[in-house]
């Protein structure tokens, strides 16, 4: 999987969200008043990274993992 750097710069690393809970965030999908709706990087089997959709409370910024995409 590839992020383009430009894009993932501008939309998620300025925002202070590369890493949450030690989670790599890859984009974001939507975003409310509450939270971020995401996709990040989940360690899948062995070595493996699986992109999975996971919700960022912005009062915390707790992540919450929802499902694999």
């Amino acid at each position: 999987m590839s992020v383009p750097l430009v894009h993932w710069y501008n939309h998620i690393y300025k925002k202070g969200l590369a890493l949450v809970d030690g989670i790599f965030i890859l984009d974001i999908l939507e975003e409310t008043p509450d939270y971020f709706m995401v996709l990040a990087g989940k360690k899948g089997r062995g070595f493996s990274i699986e992109p999975c959709k996971a919700k960022i409370s912005k009062n915390n910024k707790s992540l919450k993992w929802l499902k694999q995409v």
